[in-house]
C-alpha cells in the first residue's frame, strides 16, 4: 500500500486524520436507533445463533466497522513510517499528522470494541437476569 493513498482516500487530508472518530460516531449513533427501533419491534425476544435478534444485528455492522478502522491504523502506521524520510517527502504527510492519525484510529477501535462488548458479553448476562445460575446455560447437561 502507498502511504500517500489507503484506497480513494489521501493520507495527507484531514478526513483521513478523523475518520476513526466518524466512524465510531456513526457506529455509536447506529447501536442507539438500532437499540431503540429493537424495543419498539420486539427484536430482543427472538433468538439467533444463541443471541438475540438484535445482537446479531449489532455485531453484523460492527465487524465491517472494525475491520475498516484496522485497515486505516494500518495505513496511517505505514504513513507514519515513511513520512519525514527526507525534506522532499513526496507524501505530504508529516510524522505528527500520521501518528495522530494512527492514535485517532486505535482510541476509535477500542471506543468501538468497548461500546460492543456488552452485546457480545449478554449470552452470559441473560441466564443471571432469569435467575438461572451461568454454568446451566453455557455447560451440556
Amino acid at each position: 500500500m502507498n502511504a500517500k493513498r489507503l484506497g480513494w482516500l489521501q493520507t495527507h487530508s484531514l478526513v483521513w486524520m478523523v475518520s476513526g472518530l466518524i466512524i465510531w460516531s456513526v457506529h455509536f449513533v447506529l447501536i442507539y436507533v438500532l437499540q431503540a427501533v429493537s424495543c419498539a419491534l420486539g427484536w430482543a425476544s427472538r433468538d439467533l445463533a444463541g443471541l438475540s435478534f438484535i445482537n446479531v444485528i449489532l455485531v453484523a455492522m460492527t465487524v465491517p466497522l472494525v475491520l475498516l478502522l484496522l485497515y486505516l491504523a494500518w495505513g496511517s502506521w505505514l504513513a507514519w513510517r515513511s513520512s519525514g524520510r527526507t525534506p522532499d517527502d513526496p507524501t505530504g504527510v508529516t510524522p505528527f499528522m500520521a501518528l495522530t492519525a494512527l492514535l485517532i484510529h486505535a482510541i476509535s477501535f477500542l471506543g468501538i470494541v468497548w461500546v460492543t462488548w456488552p452485546v457480545l458479553s449478554a449470552r452470559l448476562v441473560r441466564p443471571v437476569l432469569q435467575g438461572k445460575p451461568i454454568s446451566h446455560r453455557l455447560l451440556p447437561h
